[in-house]
Protein backbone atom coordinates (compact mmCIF):
# COMPACT_ATOMS: atom_id res chain seq x y z
CA UNK A 1 0.00 0.00 0.00
CA UNK A 2 2.66 2.72 1.00
CA UNK A 3 4.69 1.29 -2.14
CA UNK A 4 1.84 1.91 -4.59
CA UNK A 5 0.87 5.19 -2.83
CA UNK A 6 4.54 6.39 -3.22
CA UNK A 7 4.55 5.67 -7.34
CA UNK A 8 1.54 7.36 -8.22
CA UNK A 9 2.88 10.13 -5.88
CA UNK A 10 6.16 10.25 -7.92
CA UNK A 11 5.01 9.56 -11.58
CA UNK A 12 2.12 12.21 -10.66
CA UNK A 13 4.59 15.13 -9.91
CA UNK A 14 7.72 13.82 -11.96
CA UNK A 15 6.46 11.17 -14.73
CA UNK A 16 4.99 13.50 -17.39
CA UNK A 17 5.90 15.03 -20.50
CA UNK A 18 7.06 18.01 -20.31
CA UNK A 19 7.97 17.84 -17.01
CA UNK A 20 11.70 19.33 -16.58
CA UNK A 21 12.29 16.08 -14.18
CA UNK A 22 11.08 13.71 -17.11
CA UNK A 23 13.25 11.06 -17.72
CA UNK A 24 16.37 12.24 -16.01
CA UNK A 25 18.57 10.78 -13.11
CA UNK A 26 16.59 12.99 -10.41
CA UNK A 27 13.90 10.83 -11.30
CA UNK A 28 15.79 7.77 -11.16
CA UNK A 29 16.95 8.58 -7.69
CA UNK A 30 13.81 9.79 -6.09
CA UNK A 31 12.58 6.35 -7.34
CA UNK A 32 15.46 4.77 -5.78
CA UNK A 33 15.07 6.41 -2.46
CA UNK A 34 11.46 5.89 -2.39
CA UNK A 35 12.08 2.17 -2.60
CA UNK A 36 14.97 2.12 -0.23
CA UNK A 37 12.95 4.35 2.15
CA UNK A 38 9.96 1.14 2.20
CA UNK A 39 12.54 -1.34 2.22
CA UNK A 40 13.62 0.15 6.20
CA UNK A 41 10.18 0.65 7.21
CA UNK A 42 8.96 -2.93 5.81
CA UNK A 43 12.08 -4.24 7.79
CA UNK A 44 11.51 -2.85 11.08
CA UNK A 45 8.32 -4.00 10.99
CA UNK A 46 9.05 -7.15 10.97
CA UNK A 47 12.12 -7.35 12.96
CA UNK A 48 9.41 -5.63 15.63
CA UNK A 49 7.10 -8.38 15.41
CA UNK A 50 9.64 -10.64 15.43
CA UNK A 51 11.03 -9.41 18.32
CA UNK A 52 7.87 -8.94 20.31
CA UNK A 53 7.04 -12.81 19.44
CA UNK A 54 10.49 -13.69 21.43
CA UNK A 55 9.64 -11.87 24.22
CA UNK A 56 6.50 -13.68 24.75
CA UNK A 57 3.99 -11.31 22.84
CA UNK A 58 2.76 -8.52 24.78
CA UNK A 59 1.18 -10.60 27.98
CA UNK A 60 4.77 -11.51 29.07
CA UNK A 61 6.41 -7.96 27.80
CA UNK A 62 4.14 -5.54 29.90
CA UNK A 63 3.49 -8.70 32.29
CA UNK A 64 3.40 -6.51 35.69
CA UNK A 65 0.85 -4.12 34.06
CA UNK A 66 -1.81 -6.57 31.90
CA UNK A 67 -1.84 -8.69 35.55
CA UNK A 68 -2.93 -5.66 37.54
CA UNK A 69 -6.01 -5.49 35.42
CA UNK A 70 -6.60 -9.53 35.39
CA UNK A 71 -6.60 -9.66 39.10
CA UNK A 72 -8.70 -7.14 40.61
CA UNK A 73 -8.52 -5.96 43.89
CA UNK A 74 -10.12 -8.02 46.76
CA UNK A 75 -12.79 -4.95 47.62
CA UNK A 76 -13.41 -4.35 44.46
CA UNK A 77 -17.26 -4.84 42.99
CA UNK A 78 -16.19 -6.54 40.29
CA UNK A 79 -17.83 -10.45 39.25
CA UNK A 80 -16.34 -10.67 36.24
CA UNK A 81 -12.83 -10.67 33.90
CA UNK A 82 -12.40 -11.90 31.05
CA UNK A 83 -9.85 -11.81 27.89
CA UNK A 84 -11.94 -10.43 24.54
CA UNK A 85 -9.08 -10.98 22.86
CA UNK A 86 -5.29 -12.10 22.41
CA UNK A 87 -2.43 -11.45 19.65
CA UNK A 88 0.99 -11.28 19.98
CA UNK A 89 1.10 -7.32 19.94
CA UNK A 90 -2.59 -6.68 21.11
CA UNK A 91 -4.78 -8.04 24.06
CA UNK A 92 -8.10 -6.50 25.04
CA UNK A 93 -9.37 -7.25 28.88
CA UNK A 94 -13.08 -6.71 30.15
CA UNK A 95 -14.10 -5.72 33.17
CA UNK A 96 -18.02 -6.18 34.80
CA UNK A 97 -19.21 -5.21 38.11
CA UNK A 98 -22.75 -5.02 39.03
CA UNK A 99 -23.07 -1.41 37.94
CA UNK A 100 -20.05 -1.00 35.72
CA UNK A 101 -18.36 -2.40 32.87
CA UNK A 102 -14.95 -1.47 32.09
CA UNK A 103 -13.02 -2.18 28.67
CA UNK A 104 -9.27 -2.19 28.53
CA UNK A 105 -7.51 -2.49 25.13
CA UNK A 106 -3.98 -2.71 25.12
CA UNK A 107 -1.39 -2.32 22.06
CA UNK A 108 2.09 -2.49 21.32
CA UNK A 109 2.95 0.12 18.37
CA UNK A 110 6.08 2.08 17.48
CA UNK A 111 5.96 5.12 19.31
CA UNK A 112 5.43 2.83 22.76
CA UNK A 113 3.10 0.89 24.95
CA UNK A 114 -0.55 1.89 24.59
CA UNK A 115 -3.55 1.79 26.88
CA UNK A 116 -7.07 2.49 26.03
CA UNK A 117 -9.65 2.83 29.09
CA UNK A 118 -13.41 2.66 28.11
CA UNK A 119 -15.61 2.62 31.05
CA UNK A 120 -19.61 2.54 31.36
CA UNK A 121 -20.19 3.89 34.88
CA UNK A 122 -23.93 3.19 35.43
CA UNK A 123 -25.09 6.25 36.64
CA UNK A 124 -21.53 8.02 36.40
CA UNK A 125 -21.82 7.95 32.55
CA UNK A 126 -19.31 6.74 30.07
CA UNK A 127 -15.66 7.95 30.31
CA UNK A 128 -13.30 7.66 28.17
CA UNK A 129 -8.82 7.56 28.46
CA UNK A 130 -5.69 6.71 26.00
CA UNK A 131 -2.21 6.38 27.66
CA UNK A 132 1.12 5.65 25.86
CA UNK A 133 4.01 5.13 27.46
CA UNK A 134 7.89 4.76 26.16
CA UNK A 135 8.89 0.94 25.90
CA UNK A 136 11.45 1.31 28.40
CA UNK A 137 9.44 2.98 31.02
CA UNK A 138 9.04 1.34 34.14
CA UNK A 139 6.14 -1.10 34.91
CA UNK A 140 5.18 0.03 38.42
CA UNK A 141 5.50 3.98 37.46
CA UNK A 142 3.01 3.08 34.29
CA UNK A 143 0.83 1.79 36.92
CA UNK A 144 1.05 4.28 39.42
CA UNK A 145 0.34 6.72 36.73
CA UNK A 146 -2.77 4.85 35.12
CA UNK A 147 -4.23 4.54 38.79
CA UNK A 148 -4.22 8.10 39.62
CA UNK A 149 -5.45 9.36 36.06
CA UNK A 150 -8.43 6.21 36.78
CA UNK A 151 -9.71 7.84 40.45
CA UNK A 152 -9.53 11.43 38.96
CA UNK A 153 -11.43 10.25 36.01
CA UNK A 154 -13.86 8.54 37.64
CA UNK A 155 -14.12 10.93 40.74
CA UNK A 156 -14.65 13.28 38.14
CA UNK A 157 -17.52 11.46 36.37
CA UNK A 158 -19.52 10.81 39.54
CA UNK A 159 -19.08 14.44 40.27
CA UNK A 160 -20.09 15.89 37.02
CA UNK A 161 -23.29 13.21 36.38
CA UNK A 162 -24.57 14.20 40.74
CA UNK A 163 -24.83 18.15 39.36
Amino acid sequence: MVVEIYFTVIYTIFGKRGNPFYNTHKMNLLFIGGVVITVIVIRNRVRFKRDLKKQGGIRQRYHEVISAFLVPPPDADIFDVSVLNESIKSMTIQVRGATTNYLYSFSQQFNGFNIKFEADLGIGGEVKKDWTFPDNMNQQLMLEKIGSDMDEIITNAFANNSQ
